[in-house]
């Protein structure tokens, strides 16, 4: 399915892209199709693809859009706010200096946040779990490790908790979800 989508998305990305480059113009109620100014090209990279679609499908776990009217305002019972339930913590982490209220009203800060997030807990992957590709493929707690399922469990539980997951029996949980499920949900994306 996730093949078809991506798939369907570069289909109309090529057409878009086709016609931004080449435009219509009518004259005279005749249609004749006369080559205008070239137009830049709007290019979207997989990554940026499986990133977006990787977002949409954590706002649906962190902050589900179909039981609050206003995600983005959403703060749960030990502070985590917005779309993507960020914790007081995890907004200094990655330099986030403005108020709550500051952040509930901006999406756009909320996704550099989240954006910034990942990107710090690749480095933290990295570092504190310097053997991490050792993990990928194989089956634990009958999950199969990916790359994007760490990236995820990471979001939910820090990089203590993929840990703890990776290497004993334990499958740390917020109350609500646990590794296993983060590992098991988001496992299919291309991150790197």
């Amino acid at each position: 399915m996730k093949t078809i989508t991506i798939t369907l998305l570069l289909c109309l990305l090529s057409f878009a892209s086709f016609a931004m480059t080449k435009q219509i113009q009518y004259i005279n109620d005749s249609m004749k199709i006369q080559p205008l100014r070239s137009t830049p090209v709007f290019t979207v990279t997989l990554e940026e693809l499986e990133l977006n679609q990787l977002l949409v499908e954590l706002n649906k776990k962190e902050c589900n859009p179909k039981v609050y009217k206003h995600p983005l305002r959403v703060v749960n019972r030990i502070g985590a706010a917005g779309k993507w339930q960020l914790t007081a913590i995890a907004r200094k982490a990655v330099g986030y200096k403005g108020s709550l209220k500051a952040f509930l009203n901006s999406e756009k800060i909320q996704r550099q946040c989240v954006i910034a997030l990942i990107n710090l807990n690749k480095k933290y992957i990295k570092y504190y779990i310097p053997n991490y590709k050792d993990y990928i493929g194989k089956t634990i707690h009958g999950v199969v490790i990916t790359y994007s399922g760490m990236l995820m469990a990471a979001h939910l539980a820090g990089v203590g908790g993929l840990k703890r997951f990776l290497c004993t029996t334990c499958n740390p949980s917020d109350g609500n979800e646990s590794v296993k499920s983060y590992m098991n949900h988001f496992k299919g994306y291309m991150i790197v």
